[in-house]
């Protein structure tokens, strides 16, 4: 027999909000759940850089046709949110002992652009994966509205991950010193940071490489 909706032991949508938002949170996205704001309170708002708002209304998986009609009047209460997204929770979360845990490790979520700047969108992809893996499609999104090539924007998104990885090894100091000689000599490039950066792309692309020969050849790990 399957809990009724109002099931103690089930776990509501809101707390599932919340905690997503704080899974987001720590991959340096700014998300609030359940906060009013004007025009009403979506589930989780996203804030990305210069102040663009994205707003992810939620729902339990199977109950896509009552999100996509919330999905719906969202596009009319918030015309100036840069993108809002349907987000559909695996229904087996509903009983989870560790709850954030189980968010974090998942990767069978569900979502989909439901609409931009007040617009529907037609091509309305569903994509399943991660909170990771979400995370990276929001913060592609701007790219992807504003109609900017793909190639610019996936390079975008590199170009944060190397500055971000850089950043990292020159909290090593012993580490960073010894790769950024080697890449002084190398490269002829004296300026440290640049250094660094220059050597998380060697690495990007020998992994990038990989991944690619893993895919046709079975022997490639």
């Amino acid at each position: 027999m399957q809990p009724r909706e109002n099931d103690p032991a089930t776990i509501r949508e809101e707390a599932v909000n919340t905690l997503l938002a704080g899974v987001l949170g720590k991959y340096g996205i700014s998300a609030h759940a359940e906060r009013r704001i004007q025009g009403g309170t979506p589930d989780v708002r996203v804030t990305l850089r210069n102040n663009q708002s994205v707003l992810l209304e939620c729902k339990w998986d199977g109950a896509s046709s009552q999100l996509e009609d919330q999905l719906t009047e969202r596009l009319e209460t918030f015309p100036n949110a840069l993108g809002l997204i349907g987000v559909l929770y695996p229904a087996r979360l509903r009983h989870a002992d560790d709850l954030f845990a189980e968010i974090e490790a998942a990767s069978d979520l569900k979502w989909w652009v439901h609409g931009y700047r007040g617009e529907s969108n037609l091509d309305r992809r569903i994509r399943t994966g991660s909170v990771a893996d979400l995370v990276s499609h929001l913060r592609v999104l701007p790219l992807d509205i504003e109609g900017m090539d793909v190639v610019q924007a996936a390079a975008k998104v590199i170009g944060q991950a190397l500055e971000k990885g850089a950043k990292q090894i020159s909290g090593h100091a012993r580490i960073s010193y010894l790769i950024a000689n080697i890449i002084a000599k190398s490269d002829q490039e004296k300026d440290r940071p640049a250094a660094l950066r220059i050597a998380c792309l060697v690495l990007f692309n020998a992994l990038a490489f990989q991944d690619r020969l893993s895919e046709i050849n079975d022997e490639v790990p």
